[in-house]
This record gives C-alpha cells, sequence and structure tokens, in this order.
C-alpha cells in the first residue's frame, strides 16, 4: 500500500506516535504486505509495481492517470474508480472498475480481478494498449498541444 499520509489535523503527540507506528509498519518485513507512508523515491517504482499483483485506485479527489499507465507498462491489473479518464487511459488493458464512492463495489472488484490472477484467466500482454497509450504516444499529444 502506497500513499501519502496526512498528519496534519492530529495534535503534535498524536502525529509523533503515529509517524512512529507507520515506520514500524513499514520496516516490518514479517508480513506479506508492505506499507509506504512517505513519498516514493524515483528508484523505488520499478521495485514497488514489480512486487505488486494489481494496482488499486482508490476513489479520491485527485486524479492519478499516470498511476494507470504505469500499471499497464509494468503488466499489472487495475482496478479503478469510475470517475476521470480511467476509463480511456485502460482502454485495452485488464482492468475492473467500481462506482465512484462504493466501497463495497470496489473490494469486490478487487477480489474478481484478484481471483482472475490467481486462476490465470487472462495473458498479461500489454502490446496492444502500448499502441494507442504508449509513454511516447502520450509525450507526443502533450508537446503537440503545448506546440499549437
Amino acid at each position: 500500500m502506497v500513499g501519502n499520509y496526512s498528519y496534519d489535523q492530529l495534535s503534535y503527540l498524536q502525529s509523533y506516535a503515529l509517524k512512529i507506528k507507520n515506520y514500524a509498519r513499514e520496516k516490518n518485513t514479517f508480513l506479506n504486505r508492505k506499507y509506504i507512508y512517505r513519498d516514493i523515491k524515483a528508484d523505488e517504482i520499478p521495485v514497488i509495481f514489480g512486487a505488486s499483483d494489481l494496482v488499486f485506485i482508490s476513489h479520491h479527489d485527485k486524479l492519478l492517470p499516470g498511476i494507470a499507465s504505469m500499471a499497464a507498462t509494468y503488466l499489472k491489473p487495475v482496478v479503478y474508480p469510475l470517475k476521470g479518464c480511467y476509463r480511456d487511459s485502460l482502454k485495452d488493458w485488464i482492468s475492473k472498475e467500481y462506482d465512484y464512492g462504493n466501497v463495497k463495489a470496489a473490494g469486490s472488484m478487487i477480489d474478481e480481478i484478484y481471483n482472475e490472477i490467481q486462476n490465470n484467466r487472462f495473458l498479461l500482454d500489454n502490446s496492444r494498449w502500448l499502441e494507442t497509450n504508449s509513454w511516447s504516444v502520450s509525450v507526443e499529444l502533450i508537446i503537440r498541444s503545448v506546440n499549437n
């Protein structure tokens, strides 16, 4: 689980205690889960994506289409909310969508796609997705729109 954790609403003592707890969770190597409560360094991205079974994009105020593209680049299935441009950016890639704000539906999609991964129900081949969504195509579109 990767994310930026906000300590803004907590007192100094509460935030200090939570930071210690989060540090301990992050350093615990005996769990089959890894928690990261800090900014991710660029050289950690391949390790995190490589270790992941799937990428879950939560129903959050901020849209993160770059995460969806990175997931497809690293051959990781994606579960995303029906919000923003996720459906378009994940066209031709293995993904499941859930209604924005529906936690039960999100959990059910995670279970569904994870079971499909475990049962090898699909081939993780991103070549079709890369034809229209590669990083070079995206950069080309950005440069073209800036120049116009």
